[in-house]
């Protein structure tokens, strides 16, 4: 154990000694957790690449793919093709199936390593037109791709749904024709619009409680077609009750964090009956993916670090902490 020296309101120091450090598996073993978590990893951008960052994504393919090692390696779950790899915000699906196709070939090679893959509406445009049986056929063509290459599916939020739903009945309509149909139990991404505005009034209401009754009711139909639900609505109280209302089977993760998924064992699904609640996941943002990913390319040269973490500036510095 270390000692340190941390400042204090009075603008002193005090002395802080830390705990006992973790033990992390060795790497390319296989971690023993009681439970999955999941990060939804960056891509990291070719910074030398001859191209508008504005208007279209270069994607640096292998230092990209050697994150998602790294993340394996730390006994992490990879979510990937997500809104925190720039999915909608500069990935288009054309990108993101690239994405998905390299890292599920990455994970074949690596037995036992967890990794779902994002399903959306982002190749559809999002215009008044569209209709609740477009979003369907569009949900459908991506679900199809990722399932496909092997891939299991997190059923990422649609704007088109969004703007196009009149009534919380549209969302069960849309939910129900799919998770009808999908091969494996899919995970759900509740993406609130403190992330996204347009996903605004998402499950038919502005207001996050009625919209849960909505959320819930297709969750708790559906529960043999759904592995868990991920919620981002930065409400800790929001959370927990959405917790304690769904079946014992589907499991909820939800932190501020850009990265989270859980999986519950069979104790803590007991312990939930006692107001205890699981860890939830790590968080892992925007620098910190990108500086462990320069770590683990040491040829990178020193123009290509000092672009990439340039590039790193653009993302999220929120601290995040990981729950115990």
């Amino acid at each position: 154990m270390a000692t340190i020296s941390l400042p204090t309101k009075d603008r002193g120091f005090a002395p802080y000694t830390t705990g006992e450090p973790i033990v992390l598996p060795k790497k390319g073993a296989t971690p023993k957790f009681n439970r999955v978590a999941y990060a939804a990893a960056h891509v990291v951008a070719d910074p030398l690449a001859d191209n508008d960052p504005w208007l279209d994504a270069a994607v640096d393919w292998d230092k990209t793919i050697a994150f998602r090692e790294y993340l394996w390696d730390l006994g992490l779950g990879v979510a990937e093709a997500m809104d925190t790899a720039q999915r909608g915000m500069g990935l288009d699906w054309h990108g993101a199936k690239e994405l998905i196709r390299r890292a599920l070939d990455a994970a074949k090679a690596r037995p036992g390593v967890k990794i779902a893959c994002g399903a959306g509406t982002d190749h559809l445009d999002a215009n008044a037109r569209v209709s609740i049986d477009d979003i369907v056929r569009v949900y459908e063509e991506q679900i199809e791709a990722i399932e496909g290459m092997g891939g299991q599916i997190i059923l990422m939020a649609s704007r088109a749904l969004a703007r196009a739903a009149t009534a919380p009945e549209d969302y069960a309509r849309v939910y129900g024709r799919i998770l009808r149909q999908v091969k494996q139990p899919v995970i759900i991404h509740w993406l609130g619009e403190m992330f996204d505005p347009a996903l605004a009034g998402y499950w038919g209401s502005a207001d996050h409680m009625a919209a849960m009754e909505t959320c819930l009711a297709i969750l708790n139909d559906h529960a043999a077609n759904i592995d868990g639900i991920k919620i981002s609505l930065l409400s800790k109280e929001k959370e927990v009750s959405m917790r304690r209302r769904l079946q014992r089977a589907i499991r909820l993760s939800g932190n501020r964090s850009a990265a989270r998924i859980a999986r519950q064992s069979p104790n803590e699904q007991r312990g939930r009956t006692q107001n205890r609640f699981p860890l939830l996941l790590a968080a892992l943002r925007a620098c910190a993916c990108i500086r462990a990913t320069i770590s683990t390319t040491p040829s990178s040269s020193p123009a290509t670090r000092t672009a990439i973490r340039m590039r790193c500036s653009a993302f999220s510095m929120r601290s995040h902490r990981l729950h115990r």
